[in-house]
């Protein structure tokens, strides 16, 4: 026996269920359209934001090499400043220090002299020339030229320091250049300025005889 299915649902009804079931579907595509819609939005907003914080972190370190680059030019510029001095200071500084030179001075003075200045001026330091040989001029030795002022009892206090100037190292072509009368405290005395060269090539080496002044000894190192 055959059965047939008696449809009771008015089309009115029908129609209505259909049409309800039809905005459902296309409430949930919608819905499903939004929800992509905004996943895919809140990606490329993440993938913009670690893009534009990459872009920072580069300009950063574009603006530190920028920087560091120009830190590395000022230090370079100090450098060969630096080596410029050094080279300057290394072709005028004095063989022997300047303390040194006084107590050689101090060591060859008679009791009664008493020294004014010594003027070392570095501008003094000059280059004497030999006798020309083949092939161009040769060089003689650097030579430091200092002046001694000061006064004494007599001109021969003077005549003797000169003399021991003469004959002690490191000095050498010591001489007088005036000796005239003056007057200091109302004490007649003797001014006298003489003037005196130092190898600056030379090696020297100071070596102490005694704690004073007057037992040092500068010598000629071969």
């Amino acid at each position: 026996m055959r059965q047939h299915e008696i449809d009771l649902l008015p089309e009115v009804m029908r129609i209505k269920t259909q049409a309800r079931a039809s905005a459902s579907r296309n409430v949930t595509m919608a819905t499903l359209t939004v929800t992509a819609l905004v996943l895919l939005s809140t990606h490329a907003k993440m993938v913009r934001g670690a893009a534009e914080s990459e872009l920072r972190l580069l300009r950063h370190e574009v603006k530190v090499l920028e920087q560091n680059e120009r830190e590395a030019d000022r230090l370079q510029s100090e450098l060969e400043r630096l080596r410029r001095l050094e080279d300057r200071q290394r072709r005028v500084e004095t063989p022997l220090p300047i303390s040194r030179i006084i107590a050689e001075l101090v060591g060859a003075m008679p009791d009664s002299m008493t020294i004014d200045r010594l003027d070392v001026n570095a501008e003094q330091v000059r280059r004497q020339r030999s006798t020309p040989s083949k092939g161009g001029t040769d060089p003689g030795p650097r030579v430091l030229v200092a002046e001694v002022a000061g006064f004494a009892r007599d001109d021969l206090d003077i005549t003797r320091f000169v003399s021991n100037l003469d004959g002690r190292e490191p000095f050498a072509d010591v001489s007088l250049d005036y000796s005239r009368q003056r007057q200091v405290h109302g004490v007649p005395a003797r001014e006298f300025r003489l003037s005196f060269t130092i190898d600056f090539d030379a090696a020297w080496a100071l070596r102490e005889v005694d704690p004073s002044w007057s037992q040092r000894k500068v010598t000629h190192v071969d």
